[in-house]
């Protein structure tokens, strides 16, 4: 086995454990440390010198000296290494995980227009001009012309530079049908593994420094510029130091810490989960504080979920389009508005309103279970047909262990009742709704009639949508140039980011229109960051 261990034995149905999630968006490096937590300090305040007085301090007993330190060897990590090997610069990696590729591995696709794939497939080439009109309309232009500009007019040479590097791509497509550009580059396999084990494989080969199991924690600053960074090995309570001339961080954003996610985004993350555990916990983001980064609005990948259900109930409860109510027992929203638009739209609907409920009843659990099964083709999930096997276990289950997460109730109000929200309401809403079931239309909020199913069977249930959160995006300020700057756009020398940690060209929600944007990104940003930093040194 060599220093590059592969993943073994972990699925990516297991990864997304009882949730569907859009597999082209998952792509990030793995984290690099757990820093402590800094509060913000003025966006202009000095950098604070971490140079001899700090050495002693933590007790540094090695020493390593390079050109560039990259903090993460996942998917952006590995790119950036692989890009400063090759441009003959003396790199080391620090991945706190015991092997790469971090979510990388999760992700089934990348992002390119222009690559040699598309056109030997005949793919018509697009207008960059049109797909940035796509992305800054959808962000209502809280996005950066030009870092989209380089983005995609490079995007095809990185997909191109990924096959150079004997990464075995399959079909070109818009994502099944979910994008608007066939752009989609999907990898042989439909998942990242192979891609991540070819680049991993390019350092192993170049005889590039890597160090796993190993967490960055502080940035080593002095006279104001950014010197390198302190890292511990795992249950080490000595410290490594490595001075470098420039410095990436590419450690996967924040959404393992679901308390920092809702600090920075107000999302009540009480009943939340996340897919990536411990391997994204918002180390990058405090390092890039004590820095003195100026912040930028993070925004997060995220499913609907039922706290504590399993993939049976989540199915039910989050994939099918049924009857939604807030916490005031009233509908507020056309309930298939991921099926017209896409998921990330639907959550943030949910995400303006108190408690959600998805209310349904004992002839859909059947119909589930036992009849036609599903009847939406959730990514990731079952096809049309299925069954939900174990569904009502499932539910009566989760009733058991009174988590607060699902109710069930011989009438609407005594349902109602167990909800905690007011009976008068919730019956008015099931028997509109009902009427929208039975005449084909939903009056008020347009729902497709293939979608209105009737709450008419008892015992009905009622089951709180809450969020599983995949990944997050941005929270600190780059340039053109991946360097990360202060709230006023000055430069902080030697800091450079790259991947999801600093991702500047997504405003507050993921737009899946540009599939795979998340993964080409991830190649991108790890490129460019080290050809700016190289010009730096």
């Amino acid at each position: 086995m060599t220093e590059f261990e592969k993943t073994e034995g972990v699925s990516r149905r297991a990864f997304l454990s009882g949730a569907a999630a859009f597999g082209g968006i998952l792509a990030a490096g793995a984290l690099s440390g757990c820093a402590p937590t800094a509060s913000n300090a003025s966006d202009e305040a000095p950098l604070a010198d971490t140079g001899e007085a700090a050495e002693e301090a933590k007790n540094v007993t090695e020493t390593v000296d390079c050109d560039i330190v990259v903090l993460g060897a996942g998917w952006a990590g590995l790119a950036a290494a692989v890009e400063a090997m090759e441009s003959g610069v003396n790199v080391v990696v620090l991945e706190r995980a015991a092997t790469y590729g971090g979510t990388g591995i999760f992700t089934e696709g990348m992002f390119g227009s222009g690559s040699s794939m598309q056109k030997a497939q005949g793919v018509p080439d697009y207008d960059t001009r049109d797909m940035i009109s796509e992305e800054q309309e959808y962000a209502h232009f809280f996005t950066d012309f030009w870092q989209y500009d380089e983005f995609f007019s490079t995007s095809g040479a990185n997909v191109d530079w990924m096959v150079d590097h004997g990464v075995e791509f399959g079909e070109i497509d818009n994502y099944q049908g979910m994008g608007k550009f066939d752009c989609f580059h999907w990898w042989k396999e439909h998942n990242g593994q192979q891609a991540m084990d070819c680049l991993a494989k390019a350092l192993e080969d170049g005889g590039v420094n890597v160090r796993y199991k190993t967490s960055a924690t502080e940035l080593v600053i002095e006279d104001g510029v950014v010197k390198g960074v302190y890292a511990q090995e795992d249950g080490s309570k000595d410290y490594l130091q490595v001075n470098a001339k420039a410095v990436i961080i590419c450690t996967g954003g924040a959404a393992g810490d679901l308390e920092l996610i809702a600090e920075k985004m107000g999302i009540d993350t009480t009943y939340s989960a996340s897919t990536t555990g411990q391997d994204s916990t918002g180390d990058g983001y405090r390092m890039a504080m004590q820095a003195g980064a100026g912040t930028r609005s993070m925004c997060v990948l995220q499913n609907s979920y039922v706290y504590g259900a399993g993939e049976a109930l989540n199915g039910c409860a989050t994939r099918h389009f049924l009857l939604e109510v807030n916490n005031k027992g009233r509908r507020f929203m056309r309930e298939d508005l991921q099926d017209a638009i896409d998921q990330n739209v639907a959550t943030n609907c949910i995400r303006t309103q108190g408690t959600v409920h998805t209310i349904f009843d004992s002839a859909m659990v059947d119909y589930f279970e036992n009849g036609d099964g599903v009847y939406v083709d959730y990514m990731f999930g079952p096809g049309i047909g299925a069954k939900l096997e174990g569904l009502q276990a499932e539910i009566d289950g989760a009733i058991a262990d009174n988590a607060g997460s699902v109710f069930k109730g011989d009438t609407i109000e005594e349902l109602a009742e167990q909800m905690g929200i007011d009976a008068a309401t919730l019956v008015e809403t099931v028997n509109n709704y009902n009427g929208y079931c039975e005449s084909g239309v939903d009056e008020e909020f347009g729902v497709q009639a293939k979608f209105l199913k009737p709450v008419t069977t008892p015992p009905y249930y009622a089951a709180r949508t809450d969020f599983q959160i995949i990944k997050s995006i941005g929270g600190y300020k780059l340039n053109e140039d991946m360097q990360l700057m202060t709230a006023t756009q000055q430069v902080i020398p030697g800091l450079y980011g790259a991947g999801m940690d600093g991702c500047a060209i997504f405003g507050d929600t993921y737009n899946i229109a540009i599939c795979g944007g998340n993964s080409g990104y991830c190649c991108y940003s790890g490129r460019k960051a080290v050809q700016s930093a190289i010009k730096e040194l």
